[in-house]
C-alpha cells in the first residue's frame, strides 16, 4: 500500500484534486492518531485499539 500512497503524493504535487483529497484525508488521520494520549492496549497489521477509562 505504501507505493499507492506515494504515487498519490506525486500526483497530488502535480495538481490531481481526487489525489489531493485521499492524501489529505491521510494526513489528518494520521494527525489524530499521534494525539492520542490513551495507552495502547493491542496493534494488528490493521490498526491499533486504546482505551480510555
Amino acid at each position: 500500500m505504501d507505493v499507492f500512497r506515494n504515487i498519490d503524493l506525486v500526483l497530488a504535487r502535480l495538481g490531481n484534486m481526487k489525489a489531493m483529497k485521499r492524501t489529505h484525508v491521510d494526513t489528518y488521520i494520521d494527525g489524530l492518531i499521534e494525539n492520542i494520549k490513551s495507552p495502547k492496549i493491542g496493534e494488528s497489521k490493521e490498526g491499533q485499539l486504546f482505551i480510555e477509562l
